[in-house]
């Protein structure tokens, strides 16, 4: 993106992407309030956490019972051992 221009008579900011689009502020700020206004946000945040949560219980319970240490990387990335 290139830095942020003046848009004719507007008086908001807007930035051009690499295609070419013009992405205005007022955009911006609408998408993140429509991303609010459906909860979105508040969702992403609740994942986070419970995902934080389940990895913090399962590393001690995993160290615990000796199992090996793919399990976690199960638990990280379902079906993915790297």
């Amino acid at each position: 993106m290139t830095p942020p221009t003046r848009a004719g008579a507007s008086s908001c900011l807007a930035w051009t992407s690499n295609s070419g689009a013009v992405i205005r502020s007022e955009q911006v700020e609408q998408f993140f309030a429509e991303l609010k206004r459906r909860r979105v946000i508040r969702a992403l945040v609740a994942y986070g956490i419970a995902a934080f949560a389940v990895l913090q219980i399962i590393e001690p319970v995993m160290h615990g019972l000796h199992w090996p240490d793919a399990v976690l990387s199960y638990a990280r990335w379902p079906g993915r051992s790297t």
